[in-house]
């Protein structure tokens, strides 16, 4: 894995549908050691047939986890919040993994969901870098 202590960096992982994303606690768990735990952030995008894969509990209780539900819960009327365009603009990174067939093509069809609209917006071209993992061995 990539040496992350030379700067601090806000990580935004998009989990997606594969069984893959059983691997997501230990994908957490390494970026968190690279960076000498103190170094990064990490937040969770996941789609509701990823929570499927994983427990949240089996996450560290610092890392936030967004779905769906999040996205409307945050937002009543014109004005508030739109959670998708803030996770862009906050995250340095942002990584797609596991990245299932169906999420490939729908961010080359420009189709959309809570994981791939981050690739979509405006704000995405503030980051340094976005990652497609097609599995996570």
């Amino acid at each position: 894995m990539a040496d992350l202590k030379t700067t601090n960096k806000r990580i935004l992982i998009g989990c997606t549908g594969s069984v893959a994303t059983i691997k997501l606690s230990q994908l957490v768990s390494e970026l968190k050691e690279s960076a000498g735990n103190s170094q990064v952030e990490i937040r969770v995008v996941a789609t509701q047939r990823s929570k499927h894969f994983f427990k949240v509990k089996d996450i560290p209780e610092e890392v936030k986890i967004f779905d769906d539900e999040s996205e409307w819960d945050m937002w009543k009327g014109r004005g508030d919040p739109v959670l998708h365009i803030d996770l862009a603009k906050w995250a340095d990174i942002f990584v797609i993994a596991p990245l299932d067939a169906n999420t490939l093509a729908k961010i080359a069809q420009v189709g959309f969901s809570f994981v791939t609209i981050g690739v979509l917006v405006d704000g995405i071209s503030e980051l340094r870098h976005v990652s497609l993992l097609g599995s996570l061995r």
